[in-house]
């Protein structure tokens, strides 16, 4: 009997540690899926293994991409809040405003996010939603426009593609305008709402008398960047943006984050909510470190001379 009631002890005390020990589940929204996006993942998965927390072993992962369909994005919300995830990823910023709008009561990380305070996020670094933190992916645009007027003194007007229904684009194209004119400098901004304008939008930017485009980052120009390139190269004019992975697809040169170091800053932060710590103590993170990358390829084949002073100054060159 004793016996008995000694296996019994020893089974109820397995399935009671393995109770305990129940995988987290993590929930990973996006709304498309684009090469900085990527990077920016990869880093998280290595941040969160480095941490201790590995898929399968006691995270799972529930990753859900909207495919660039806006509408799809609440219904992923909805799905998440169905399956009880313990946290969710968001790396875009409409899915970010998806989790706020739905008012979900599980902590939400974002990363990807060029200004969370435009959908709710907060008003401050620090004073922010009590269940919301992460790194914001704020792009260096007066610092950009300052390398414009650098290499092309004599050009006053530029342009960019941008996506009125994400309010990403939005926010840097209006920032991108208010510099530019502080520096005497016209942008002509042209609105898309889907790949089939681009072609369009691009003949719309030349045919105004553009000399160089600096394109602004958002999801449906990133997916389609090459697009952008070919039309740019046909006509001679240069490209200058905000992403690495933009440099080495034809811009000829771009003040960039490194999407993979945001991705593990934001893994970091969801490893020390995993463990206990609550993000309303956790002020949002910003990178300060900017990675100028030039692609001397690409400038050669616009016959576009970059000096080596200018040239110094790069953390990357692509030849």
């Amino acid at each position: 009997m004793k016996k008995y009631f000694f296996i019994w002890i020893v089974i109820f005390l397995f399935f009671s540690c393995n109770e305990t020990k129940k995988n987290k589940i993590i929930g990973i929204t996006l709304l498309a899926s684009d090469p900085p996006t990527e990077l920016c993942k990869d880093g998280i998965l290595k941040a969160l293994e480095d941490r201790g927390f590995k898929k399968g072993k006691n995270i799972n992962i529930l990753e859900k991409n909207a495919e660039g369909d806006f509408a799809a994005v609440n219904k992923i919300t909805k799905k998440f809040i169905e399956e009880k995830v313990d946290l969710v990823i968001a790396l875009s910023t409409i899915s970010l405003k998806s989790l706020i709008d739905e008012k979900v009561t599980f902590p939400v990380i974002f990363s990807s996010v060029a200004n969370p305070f435009i959908i709710g996020a907060g008003i401050t670094d620090s004073m922010h939603h009590p269940l919301v933190t992460g790194v914001p992916s704020t792009a260096p645009i007066k610092e950009t426009i300052q390398i414009i007027k650098e290499l092309f003194p004599d050009v006053n007007k530029i342009g960019t593609l941008y996506t009125p229904s994400e309010p990403n684009s939005v926010y840097y194209a209006n920032v991108q305008k208010d510099e530019a004119l502080k520096n005497k400098i016209y942008v002509k901004q042209v609105p898309i709402n889907d790949v089939s304008d681009i072609s369009q939008g691009m003949d719309s930017l030349i045919n105004s008398g553009i000399k160089v485009i600096y394109q602004i980052s958002d999801v449906l120009t990133a997916s389609s960047f090459d697009s952008i390139v070919i039309k740019a190269n046909n006509f001679k004019i240069p490209i200058i943006c905000n992403q690495i992975v933009q440099v080495n697809a034809g811009a000829i040169l771009g003040l960039c984050l490194d999407f993979y170091k945001l991705g593990y800053e934001t893994g970091l932060i969801t490893a020390d909510v995993l463990e206990g710590k609550n993000p309303s103590m956790i002020p949002f993170k910003r990178l300060n470190r900017m990675i100028l990358s030039v692609n001397t390829k690409a400038a050669n084949k616009l016959n576009i001379k970059l000096s080596d002073e200018f040239l110094r100054k790069a953390n990357k060159i692509i030849h």
